[in-house]
């Protein structure tokens, strides 16, 4: 998928011809750039079912329209104004650079003598960008998230495996296992068979998923006879699904062993571990919240 920056010229040279919807926008888009089925229906992300196709050109048409370049005419449509067909006409690149030349807001400042948004660092950083807003925004996110992963395998670490095996138990409790209060815990401890915890899988406690914990360093990876030992010990309680998670990771042999046997055996490593343990709030807690609006169509529309 092109860049968000070099959409803005196709998006502008798809107005051509008169008022369009945004759907007709991106299929022209599409054609423009030889886009491939793929690209045209790749998502966003899979909790947000919206191509990124039509977000990205809903935001090449927001710089457009700010610039003066494109007008709303009415809900989902769009046309060119008189700036914007004399731009196609000269036949320039259009990306954010040439936009910046028509940006109301630094026309504003600089008439009244007030410090331009080329010269704050962290804006002009968000201008050279390609990506949009949001992206970078999305971006960002997981790069603190990443750093937090890695912090919350390091603190795993330095607890003792006690630790480790409550904490599986209680991130499997948030995650909606364990039925009503008391259904799971911790085992770990002689006579324990070869499993770290028990949880119950519905509220009346009928089925039950027994847990192997191991707080391995990062370079000792659970083997083949790792798994081997936990399907043994889930034959022995008799119970046919089993959750294996380790701080480390595991071996091709191990992932092939937990495939072949004859228990339903689900794998996380330290990474899968981290990202759960951030989704549901288990050993660490929200900091800030941050809160993204956006133009309400409808309230505008409804004055029309």
């Amino acid at each position: 998928m092109p860049s968000f920056n070099k959409l803005l010229g196709p998006v502008l040279k798809a107005h051509q011809g008169g008022e369009k919807h945004v759907q007709e926008i991106c299929d022209e888009v599409a054609q423009i750039l030889n886009l491939t089925e793929e690209e045209k229906r790749a998502l966003v992300s899979s909790s947000r079912r919206i191509t990124k196709l039509r977000y990205r050109v809903g935001w090449a048409k927001t710089y457009l329209s700010n610039t003066g370049l494109i007008k709303s005419t009415r809900r989902g449509y769009s046309d060119l104004t008189s700036r914007g067909q004399e731009v196609l006409q000269s036949n320039v690149e259009v990306d954010r650079k040439f936009l910046k030349q028509f940006d109301p807001l630094r026309e504003f400042k600089e008439s009244e003598g007030k410090k331009s948004d080329d010269q704050n660092e962290s804006l002009e950083i968000a201008q050279e960008d390609d990506d949009i807003p949001e992206e970078i925004i999305e971006r960002n996110i997981k790069a603190i998230n990443e750093t937090l992963e890695q912090a919350l395998l390091t603190r795993i670490q330095a607890e003792d495996p006690q630790f480790f095996e409550n904490l599986i138990v209680d991130l499997l409790k948030a995650m909606g296992y364990g039925g009503r209060e008391g259904m799971g815990g911790a085992i770990g401890k002689p006579g324990d068979r070869g499993v770290d915890g028990v949880i119950d899988q519905d509220v009346l406690g009928v089925d039950k998923i027994y847990c192997q914990a191991k707080r391995y360093a990062p370079e000792n990876k659970v083997s083949g006879a790792d798994i081997r030992d936990f399907s043994g010990a889930l034959n022995l309680h008799g119970v046919t699904k089993g959750i294996f998670v380790t701080t480390s990771s595991f071996t091709p042999d191990a992932r092939a062993t937990a495939k072949n046997v004859n228990q339903n055996i689900i794998l996380i490593n330290g990474q899968e571990l981290a990202e759960l343990m951030i989704r549901y709030s288990v050993g660490c807690q929200k900091d800030k919240t941050y809160e993204i609006k956006k133009i309400d169509e409808d309230y505008f529309d409804s004055s029309i």
